[in-house]
């Protein structure tokens, strides 16, 4: 847990500490950020007495994994070549896809993170530092033949949540989100092969539609019994527009909105959903698009919302 990459914990804040000198001096207005990690707390409290008086801020990365492997593999699963390993899993989320709702709430253990390294931070520099998550989402090789795009968009869509639910949180940067990368959002044409046709991934849906609702004036809300739904609310002074996402995969589920100043009227709804969690790989070029639709709101009248979903909502509302 000392070292990361090729070197390690001492070896890096030691050099920290003349990088970030010869920084400022060059520029005093720039923001020097400490390498931490979302992972590793024995990295953190190794560099943080020596380096953490000399940052601005503190940045980390943040992967979950579900784990569904290992998880759902059974006693047997090493009794089995790798590919039937994979089919046997395969076949049993395809029949039993709420398998995978834990991969989907992954995102609630942010907060301990991210209370831990606040911890840290005024235990060893009397402060905390802002975090950035430069990198986060989901991640995990061993599970990539059940692990889909459409799976990451929902798990990233709660994590942005959290991100935003922290004020220790100044900033969160999705890695590679229009590069060649695993869960990429965009591929297209290459320089070896310049007729690949561009495509959709889900999670540049998922970030396209809290992109419409954000705003710098967001709503509280409340925490609920049923948590197979969250949301995050944002207020935009002429509507309410609200994020919904559904971290499940066994159905639709009935929510009530309880907003004091929304109104009946013409509302907007913009959905990404498969009602799958296996759909929405890597090889669906096409198969999922954010899906636009107007309806009546009445205020008090639940609403159903799929599953392995992300929805926007647009209200009319009085300020």
């Amino acid at each position: 847990a000392d070292r990361v990459g090729s070197t390690t914990a001492d070896v890096y804040a030691k050099a920290f500490l003349p990088y970030a000198k010869a920084m400022k001096a060059r520029d005093p207005s720039i923001t020097i950020l400490l390498n931490g990690s979302g992972h590793l707390p024995d990295w953190n409290d190794a560099i943080l007495p020596i380096a953490g008086r000399h940052a601005d801020a503190f940045q980390i990365h943040i992967y979950h994994a579900p784990g569904a492997f290992h998880r759902l593999g059974g006693a047997d699963r090493y009794d089995l070549p790798v590919n039937l390993r994979l089919q046997k899993l395969h076949d049993r989320l395809q029949a039993e896809p709420s398998e995978l709702n834990m991969a989907m709430r992954h995102a609630e253990k942010d907060r301990k993170t991210f209370a831990d390294i606040a911890a840290m931070m005024r235990k060893h520099i009397g402060r905390e530092l802002p975090v950035f998550v430069t990198e986060y989402g989901m991640g995990n090789a061993r599970d990539k033949q059940v692990m889909t795009s459409l799976t990451s968009a929902v798990l990233v869509a709660d994590m942005l949540r959290v991100f935003l639910e922290t004020p220790l949180v100044a900033g969160a940067n999705k890695w590679a989100l229009y590069g060649g990368y695993w869960f990429s959002q965009l591929a297209g044409p290459t320089t070896r092969n310049r007729n690949t046709p561009y495509y959709i991934r889900p999670e540049q849906i998922m970030h396209t539609i809290y992109a419409r609702c954000r705003s710098d004036y967001r709503f509280a809300v409340p925490s609920q019994e049923d948590d197979r739904i969250v949301a995050a609310a944002f207020d935009h002074g002429d509507s309410i527009r609200i994020v919904l996402v559904n971290r499940t995969s066994e159905g639709w589920v009935p929510l009530t909105l309880e907003t004091s100043t929304a109104v009946a009227g013409k509302a907007e709804a913009m959905l990404l959903t498969a009602c799958h969690p296996l759909l929405g790989n890597e090889q669906d070029r096409a198969l999922i698009r954010e899906i636009p639709f107007e309806f009546d709101y009445t205020p008090g009248r639940p609403l159903s919302v799929p599953a392995n979903s992300v929805m926007g909502l647009v209200l009319p509302h009085h300020p």
